[in-house]
């Protein structure tokens, strides 16, 4: 899903010798023929980013666990290339006539909900400690479950995610508490806090803020992010 942009930013990563110096492009003529070009990541146009869009993780909702995302939808994030005018006139020159650009895009929300739940547990750790929390996402990880709507979700902007102090850096990642019911062994319910991490990726496509319930803090832990939320850069 961030292949393209990743490439045509050039942003690091463990494989990067081994990246494709082309990527395909779909073209349509006027008589609406299609075709298939391949395109130098040089002169690759800005490539839309599909931001999944879900309801609360399911938990807080006192849902059980299940497959799929409830009310999910897209959120369209365009990249900023300053020279794009001039890479799609290239390919139109590539081409030879005319024509219309058709950028392959792909969301994989299993995975990508994945990919969340693997950045926040793996940034809790480093910023509070492997003991600070209990472990609700290593299941869910390790492909053990794939009801990730669980512990995956969206929440409401928020003022504070917005704030020029939190500015820098291309993603965030901030601490807050969360509450849900949980079931007690008598059949009663009992009101219990959770770590969450809300995480922005790309902040400055303006994504959704994406909400994964960590874990059950240590009293020490709770009663830190109970005084204000800990932003940190995931750089």
């Amino acid at each position: 899903m961030f292949g393209p942009l990743r490439l045509v930013f050039d942003f690091p990563g463990s494989a990067k010798k081994d990246r494709p110096k082309q990527l395909p492009l779909i073209t349509k003529t006027a008589d609406g023929s299609e075709a298939v070009l391949q395109v130098p990541i040089s002169d690759y146009p800005a490539t839309p980013v599909l931001f999944p869009i879900f309801d609360l993780p399911g938990m807080l909702l006192d849902l059980p666990p299940q497959p799929g995302f409830r009310g999910s939808s897209i959120k369209l994030g365009n990249p900023f290339v300053a020279d794009n005018e001039d890479r799609l006139r290239r390919i139109e020159e590539r081409a030879g006539m005319p024509i219309d650009i058709v950028v392959p895009t792909n969301t994989d929300m299993l995975a990508f909900s994945r990919l969340l739940a693997k950045i926040a547990h793996s940034s809790a750790v480093g910023r509070f400690g492997y003991d600070a929390f209990s472990h609700l996402l290593p299941p869910y990880i390790l492909g053990q479950s794939d009801y990730l709507s669980h512990v995956v979700g969206c929440m409401a902007e928020q003022p504070f995610l917005s704030g020029p102090e939190h500015a820098q850096g291309t993603h965030k990642i901030f601490y807050t508490l969360a509450s849900y019911n949980r079931l007690a062994a008598d059949g009663s319910q009992h009101r219990t806090e959770l770590l969450a991490g809300i995480v922005l990726l790309f902040k400055d496509l303006k994504p959704p803020p994406y909400l994964v319930l960590i874990g059950e803090p240590t009293p020490a832990l709770a009663a830190q992010l109970g005084s204000g939320r800990q932003p940190i850069p995931l750089e």
